[in-house]
């Protein structure tokens, strides 16, 4: 299990922007975007 976040399926942490918490991607604030989802296992 793993987040992404809902907005852009991003499967990459969030980064610091200022005081807040984003996604890497498309700047969402990650409380409100991350999702958690199943890990897929090859």
């Amino acid at each position: 299990m793993h987040y992404e976040c809902k907005f852009c399926d991003s499967p990459f942490g969030p980064a610091k922007s200022g005081d807040d918490l984003v996604c890497r991607n498309c700047g969402a604030e990650w409380e409100a975007a991350k999702v958690l989802v199943e890990s897929e296992e090859d």
